[in-house]
Order: structure tokens, then C-alpha cells, then sequence
């Protein structure tokens, strides 16, 4: 049976609504638990509009733009945002800390130029014994790192005045995908998520079954020997 959320979510278009509803019928557990709201560029640009900080809209860009985790955002430091360079189109933050560990992580040369501007006009006015780039400012904790929570509060508080609702991992999984549906191979995909192994990856495959099945249909639609083609040419 057709679930609710898949129904009504103005998050997910009639075409992956129909593919949802299908893996669902298979029962299949593991991919059904790896499905979450898919959020559109204009719903984000009406979350950013509702900000006032600049730091938080930076923050929620980078979550967006990059699929990165949330920690691995609040854990950016100073010293590794690289220098801008706008004859080139993407970016690399080398060896962030991840889960533990460590990788890169790749960012449009547009928001690195715009969080290099928010460093030197902004951030840099706040005098730490830190350098991460996301700091309270509030004069109680002025300068410390800003925490899972307080980033988690202003979503939702957000989230309350206009109406639409996700949390951190959803923006990780959109983005996700969206390079999935995008027909990159899931071995770069996998690089640029950061996924230790591969079948994290390939979870998300699911939702670009509309895109294959599209392209196959296009590719046999020229073949003669099922009725397609033309004059054998």
C-alpha cells in the first residue's frame, strides 16, 4: 500500500513518487530506511531567505551545496579554507576531520570566495584561542564553537515560520542522489561523499531507476530488431 508521506510530501515529483512507492511494495527494509524527504532548490532558498545571520547562511549552504555531514561542517577551520580562485569552477577543502577520520571535501569556488569574504569581515573581528569558522555570537559564548545544537535549533526554528521540514542528514541525502540521478558513476560519488565503503553509496541508486529505465528506452527505441530504428540505419 501507498504510505502517507509519499502521498502528500511536496517533497518528492510525481516520477520518484511512483519509484517509491514500488520499492516499498517490494518490502525491501534496508532501502526503505535509507528514503527521506527530498529537498528542491526553492525550498532551501526560502530557508536561507529566513535567516538573518550571515554565518548560518554560510553554514546551511555548505550543508546543501557540498552534502557534507553537519560536525564535519562545524569542525572547519580557518586555515584550511582554500584560497579562492575564481577562474576555476570547484574547490577542495584537503583532509577535514570526518567521523574520525579524515577527507576532502569539495566545495563551488562561489561559496568558498563567499566564506574567505565572511572570514575577513566578520569572523576574524571575533579573537579566539581557536580557528574554526562557525562560532557563537552571543556575547554569553562569544567565540565558541558553534554546536550541533544551537545549529539544530535555528533549522527548526525556521522550519516552524514557513512550513517545511528536514533535518540535516535529508540536505546530505539530497545531494546525494541528486549526483546519482545525474548518471555520475557511484564510484566518484562515493569519493565525494566520503562513504567508507561503496554499498553506502549504491543505497541511493534506487531513486535514479526512472533515469535508467528512461535512457534504456530511449537507446532501444532506435533498435530495428525490436521496432525501432529506421530502415535498418
Amino acid at each position: 500500500a501507498e504510505m502517507p508521506f509519499f502521498k502528500e510530501s511536496k517533497y518528492v515529483d510525481e516520477e520518484m513518487r511512483q519509484e517509491l512507492n514500488k520499492v516499498i511494495e517490494t518490502g525491501n527494509q534496508s532501502i526503505i530506511d535509507s528514503i527521506v524527504n527530498m529537498i528542491f532548490d526553492d525550498e532551501m532558498e526560502l530557508f536561507l531567505s529566513r535567516l538573518d545571520k550571515r554565518r548560518d547562511i554560510l553554514l546551511y549552504k555548505m550543508l546543501y551545496l557540498t552534502g557534507a555531514r553537519i560536525q564535519e561542517v562545524l569542525d572547519l577551520e580557518i586555515d584550511s579554507v582554500p584560497l579562492p580562485d575564481m577562474s576555476q569552477l570547484v574547490g577542495c577543502f584537503r583532509q577535514i576531520k570526518s567521523k574520525g577520520k579524515t577527507r576532502d571535501l569539495y566545495v563551488p569556488m562561489s561559496l568558498i570566495k563567499e566564506l574567505d569574504d565572511f572570514i575577513m569581515e566578520e569572523r576574524n573581528l571575533i579573537d579566539t584561542d581557536h580557528s574554526y569558522i562557525f562560532v557563537s555570537e552571543q556575547k554569553r559564548q562569544l567565540g565558541k564553537q558553534l554546536t550541533y545544537r544551537a545549529a539544530y535549533d535555528k533549522l527548526k526554528k525556521v522550519q516552524e515560520e514557513i512550513g517545511v521540514d528536514f533535518n540535516f542528514h535529508d540536505l546530505r541525502h539530497t545531494f546525494c542522489s541528486n549526483l546519482v540521478q545525474s548518471g555520475m558513476d557511484v564510484s566518484v560519488v562515493r569519493m565525494i561523499m566520503g562513504h567508507e565503503h561503496l554499498s553506502t553509496t549504491q543505497k541511493y541508486t534506487h531513486l535514479s531507476n526512472p533515469y535508467i529505465e528512461d535512457s534504456l528506452s530511449r537507446y532501444w527505441n532506435q533498435s530495428t530488431l525490436i521496432g525501432g530504428g529506421s530502415g535498418g540505419k
